[in-house]
């Protein structure tokens, strides 16, 4: 009997041990029930899509470990360290600026892949196994900056959010104009004063990068001041919620954002998630194209050699998706448009 209760542990251990070098495993961490959920939960159908089809397709199979953030950095560190050290990932995809710069030392120390989708620069660059995805904020700015100019704006400012993002916004519009009237807030925070300075300096259009909720604030705020102002900013986070509350403030708001996402993959979504109402879709294709771009690169290279990981991600060209380009230097290079939300 001893015999026998040995030769099945064996026997389990070895089927675990075989199933464990048959899938990759990769922690996908974003905001499913916080402020940032109108994107996070876009983000978990791409990641499941994705699954889906690779599972379908190959022997190799992907597991998928799901963490709630909260948009909430010690939440974010906590679900990290459980991936990590629990569930032991094989690396991960994580969303939103403040929690990945707070999970991006964690992950470096352990020597795992993680790409990110986030506005934030500072990770990829303190972090050598780190891809950044996502729009560039600088550059949207500077878009948008120009926009305005053509407008015949000459009196700009910009409401800065205090985390990094708001700082490259600053960058891009500085390029445009030299002297912006800058303002800074905290996130969450209520802007009103600061829009009420605004408009007592006389400023014709204002720059702010933020989200959902923090636009219907300030749009609260714009409104019951009276405020005929232009707006300029992030296309994800003036949402439908947004501007369908504010239509007149909408017509005045530029947004910076991706190409406008394939119509297969939109059908293709559809198919898989008949319920969803397509808002915020881009973070569904971020999703679906990074999660198939790391599970390719594993398949590649393994589970423990994450220098030829980092060569096999810094190889995938264009997609027709979302208009992925390329990785320059772990930074995921996208089209820009610029768009009116109203």
């Amino acid at each position: 009997m001893r015999y026998f209760k040995v030769l099945l542990f064996i026997l389990l251990f070895c089927a675990e041990v075989s199933a464990q070098n048959n899938e990759i495993k990769v922690g996908v961490l974003t905001d499913v029930s916080g402020v940032g959920a109108y994107w996070g939960n876009q983000t978990i159908v791409g990641a499941r899509l994705a699954q889906e089809e690779i599972n379908k397709n190959n022997s190799l199979k992907i597991d998928i470990v799901y963490g709630d953030s909260r948009l909430d950095t010690k939440t974010g560190v906590t679900e990290t360290q459980k991936m990590l050290f629990i569930d032991k990932v094989d690396a991960m995809y994580a969303e939103f600026t403040p929690v990945v710069s707070a999970i991006s030392p964690l992950i470096q120390n352990k020597k795992k892949l993680l790409v990110y989708e986030a506005a934030a620069v500072s990770p990829v660059k303190n972090n050598e196994y780190s891809f950044k995805s996502y729009l560039s904020y600088s550059d949207g700015c500077i878009l948008i900056a120009q926009k305005f100019k053509e407008l015949g704006l000459k009196n700009v400012g910009i409401l800065k959010s205090t985390s990094e993002y708001g700082q490259l916004c600053e960058d891009g519009v500085k390029k445009v104009f030299l002297n912006p009237y800058v303002l800074e807030y905290n996130f969450g925070d209520d802007v009103s004063t600061q829009i009420l300075q605004m408009k007592n300096k006389g400023i014709e259009g204002i720059f702010n990068v933020l989200f959902e909720e923090d636009a219907i604030r300030m749009f609260k705020s714009i409104k019951s001041l009276q405020y005929d102002v232009y707006i300029g900013g992030n296309v994800d986070s003036y949402t439908k919620k947004v501007t369908s509350s504010y239509p007149d403030l909408a017509k005045k708001t530029y947004t910076f954002g991706f190409s406008n996402i394939n119509q297969d993959f939109k059908n293709k979504v559809i198919k898989f998630d008949p319920d969803n109402n397509l808002v915020t879709l881009e973070a569904t294709a971020l999703a679906y194209i990074h999660l198939k771009q790391i599970y390719s690169s594993f398949k590649v290279c393994g589970k423990e050699d994450v220098d030829c990981q980092i060569k096999e991600m810094s190889k995938f060209k264009s997609d027709n998706i979302i208009g992925f380009k390329s990785w320059q230097n772990r930074i995921a290079q996208f089209d820009l448009t610029l768009r009116q939300a109203g």
